[in-house]
């Protein structure tokens, strides 16, 4: 690997943490975590609920269909 191609993974996986530690601080309780606050919208809980179903069946089901 190139030194920019370090640097890129570097860069993101900083942000990364940084984005994470970040809304730890926010999580006060086991609801924050788990649900959110329950303060949630219908569409951020819809596309999460697509989100998790094309993530992993189109990454993984198809691949070994098409084996």
């Amino acid at each position: 690997m190139h030194i920019i191609d370090i640097l890129i993974f570097v860069v993101y996986m900083l942000i990364m943490l940084g984005v994470g530690f970040y809304f730890l601080k926010k999580n006060k309780n086991a609801d924050d975590y788990y649900v959110g606050g329950r303060k949630m919208s219908k569409y951020h809980v819809g596309l999460s609920v697509v989100a998790t179903d094309v993530g992993g069946g189109f990454s993984i089901g198809l691949g070994g269909l098409g084996f």
